[in-house]
């Protein structure tokens, strides 16, 4: 059997293929290439458009407000990122004695997306980051943003 070198370079990657007759082989790896160059092209388009939205939203000037309510809230969307307080709202019945809140990472409604939660019976700061997605909260007056 004749040993044959061959390099193929690709981008920053280079292939070394010898040793085999089996032309197979070869287009397996350049089919796992494609795709993993596909993946590449569409996560570049995904971060292209996050900075295109995030730019947008910056140019646009939208004005949030500077208080809310109790509900779930998309940051960027309906609120601003800041600092928040609020303190538990004494309208609020007897049964439910808390002021509640979660920082969000999806507004899915899954445990797994809270980044950091909060329950008092008193006054709440809370710092919303502008990478959360969602803000929700229960039992709690209006939020104020300082």
């Amino acid at each position: 059997m004749r040993f044959t070198a061959t390099c193929i370079l690709l981008g920053s990657m280079v292939l070394l293929l010898g040793c085999s007759n089996s032309s197979d082989e070869i287009d397996d790896l350049r089919a796992q290439l494609d795709s993993a160059n596909a993946e590449l092209a569409q996560l570049k388009a995904s971060q292209e458009d996050v900075i295109t939205n995030t730019t947008n939203n910056e140019m646009s000037g939208k004005e949030f407000p500077k208080s809310f309510g109790s509900g779930t809230w998309e940051v960027g969307v309906d609120i601003e990122a800041g600092t928040y307080v609020s303190r538990r709202d004494e309208n609020v019945p007897f049964n439910n004695p808390f002021c509640s809140w979660e920082r969000l990472s999806g507004l899915g409604g899954t445990i797994s997306e809270t980044i950091t939660a909060g329950l008092t019976d008193g006054n709440a700061i809370v710092d919303i980051e502008p990478d959360d997605i969602g803000f929700t909260s229960i039992g709690c007056e209006e939020w104020v943003r300082r």
